[in-house]
């Protein structure tokens, strides 16, 4: 993440998620979700959480994006989550899904997390998809992530990681264009280590990856003549064309997608 956070949250706002770009996520994933296979991936994850598993976890959600991890979270587990995201259009929409689904257990909050200060043993659980891959700087982070969280609790992070070395300039032409800082699964692994977490876990979610990136794109493909009524060609011919980039990407090795576990130390 660049250090101006404003000059990054209007390449956030005026790109990847400009209002459109939201949307047409969103229609892919499903209601209130823009990660990688919305509700699906997000109930699997919140299952393997022990902290989640009892009422009255308090979350910190990392990268809310429009609410969708905050609601269940809420709805299935009795937990309160504040939500953080940099970008406008993404909490603006998540305020909105609010509002529709009802959830009074979720707040969001426009937040630059480099920046964020909360008090020391705050949370049962900090949980985040897909967004530490903006910023570079993760140890420091995550050694701020350690402080905000109880003796005992605990860190959920899915995010893209890449192979370590070797990569194609395509690849690098991908990572530069959406502002990723990605390190390898076993670079992230010691990232968090060095933080300070215990218990860590690192899992290759390859396989799931794919097969979920495929159902996504035979979805969209099956729904085109509504996709293009609604948004339009071009924005189906993107979301399209960038699924089956991104399968090609993760098929040869160069784009990874991992879940990492790990706890503070009683």
């Amino acid at each position: 993440m660049p250090e101006n956070s404003a000059v990054f949250q209007k390449f956030l706002d005026e790109n990847q998620y400009s209002k459109n770009g939201v949307l047409r996520y969103e229609r892919i994933f499903g209601h209130t979700f823009i990660s990688t296979g919305g509700k699906e991936t997000t109930d699997r994850f919140l299952k393997t959480i022990p902290s989640l598993q009892k009422p009255g976890s308090y979350v910190l959600d990392v990268g809310c994006g429009i609410g969708g991890s905050a609601f269940l979270m809420d709805k299935d587990y009795g937990a309160t989550v504040r939500g953080v995201d940099l970008s406008k259009n993404m909490i603006h929409f998540a305020q909105v899904r609010k509002e529709e689904v009802g959830s009074e257990n979720t707040s969001f909050h426009i937040e630059d997390i480099t920046k964020a200060e909360y008090k020391d043993g705050e949370f049962d659980l900090i949980y985040t998809r897909d967004a530490i891959l903006h910023i570079e700087d993760k140890i420091t982070l995550y050694k701020e992530f350690l402080k905000w969280l109880k003796p005992g609790g605990e860190l959920f992070v899915s995010d893209y990681a890449n192979r370590g070395e070797n990569h194609t300039p395509e690849f690098e032409a991908y990572r530069a264009q959406r502002g990723y800082h990605l390190v390898s699964p076993e670079q992230y692994k010691n990232v968090i280590a060095e933080a300070g977490f215990v218990d860590i876990e690192v899992t290759d979610l390859k396989e799931y990856f794919l097969d979920v990136l495929r159902r996504e794109r035979e979805r969209t493909v099956a729904m085109k003549d509504a996709y293009i009524k609604e948004f339009s060609q071009k924005d189906y011919d993107d979301i399209v064309n960038g699924w089956e980039s991104k399968i090609g990407r993760v098929e040869e090795g160069s784009q990874k997608w991992i879940s990492i576990y790990a706890r503070k130390a009683q």
